[in-house]
């Protein structure tokens, strides 16, 4: 049960953000920099989980997120963790 809600929310997370960059005039641009901006808010995560007790583990799934789903992403993983953790 969870991981199907976990499936539907992570499908309408992508749906969205793809269709909020198809709003924009350069999409090629609009997606490097959604990517890059996903990559520092992963770092900017995990150099926070040195300080207090919130850590996202870098593998392959969570960089693939974070690429393809930029800041929602990197919230939604955040939010994933919380949520399945505790």
């Amino acid at each position: 049960m969870t991981v199907r809600l976990f499936q539907l929310l992570l499908v309408f997370g992508l749906a969205n953000i793809l269709f909020g960059l198809k709003k924009q005039k350069y999409l090629l641009k609009g997606i490097g920099t959604s990517a890059a901006l996903g990559c520092c808010a992963l770092f900017a995560v995990r150099f926070i989980g040195l300080f207090f007790p919130v850590s996202l583990p870098l593998n392959l799934f969570t960089v693939t997120i974070s690429v393809f789903g930029g800041i929602p992403g990197v919230i939604f993983l955040l939010l994933g963790e919380c949520v399945f953790t505790f």
